[in-house]
C-alpha cells in the first residue's frame, strides 16, 4: 500500500504541475486572443471613422486625388483587417486548445487525487477490520479463560 501510495502521489504531484504549465499557456493564450481581438476593433473603428471621413469630404466636394489616397488608404486598412481576422481566428483557435489541455490536465490531477482518497480509504476500512478481528479474539479469549 505505501509504496503504491507513494507512486500515487508522485504522479499527482507531476500532474498538479501538468495543470499549472497548462493554467500558464491558457493565461498566455487569452492574453494573446485579447490583444488580437482589441487591435481588429482599432482596425474597424479606423476603418469606419475613414468612411465617414470620405463620406463628409464627398458632400461637400473632393478632388480626385482625395478621392483616390481616401480609397487606397481604406483599401490597406480592409487588407489589414483580413489579416488581423485571420490572427483573431488563430489566436481563438489557440486559446481553445489551450483550454481543453488545462481541463485534462486538470481532470488527470483529480483522478490521482480520488485514487489516492480511495486508497487511504481502503487502508483505514482494512485496519478497522483488523482492529475488529483483534477485539473479537480478545473478546472471544477472555471468554474462554472466564468458562475455564
Amino acid at each position: 500500500m505505501m509504496k503504491s501510495d507513494s507512486v500515487l502521489t508522485m504522479l499527482q504531484e507531476r500532474a498538479d504541475e501538468a495543470a499549472s504549465d497548462a493554467a500558464l499557456r491558457l493565461q498566455q493564450a487569452r492574453s494573446v486572443q485579447k490583444a488580437a481581438h482589441e487591435q481588429l476593433q482599432m482596425l474597424v473603428q479606423v476603418q469606419d471613422e475613414y468612411h465617414a471621413r470620405l463620406k463628409s469630404q464627398m458632400q461637400h466636394g473632393v478632388s480626385l486625388s482625395a478621392l483616390r489616397n481616401f480609397q487606397q488608404f481604406i483599401a490597406k486598412v480592409e487588407t489589414a483587417i483580413d489579416g488581423q481576422q485571420e490572427r483573431v481566428k488563430a489566436a481563438d483557435v489557440r486559446t481553445q486548445t489551450a483550454s481543453r489541455a488545462w481541463q485534462d490536465k486538470q481532470r488527470e490531477s483529480q483522478s490521482y487525487a480520488t485514487l489516492i482518497q480511495r486508497q487511504h480509504q481502503q487502508a483505514l476500512q482494512q485496519e478497522r477490520r483488523r482492529e475488529q478481528l483483534l477485539s473479537d479474539d480478545y473478546a472471544l479469549q477472555a471468554a474462554r479463560r472466564r468458562s475455564h
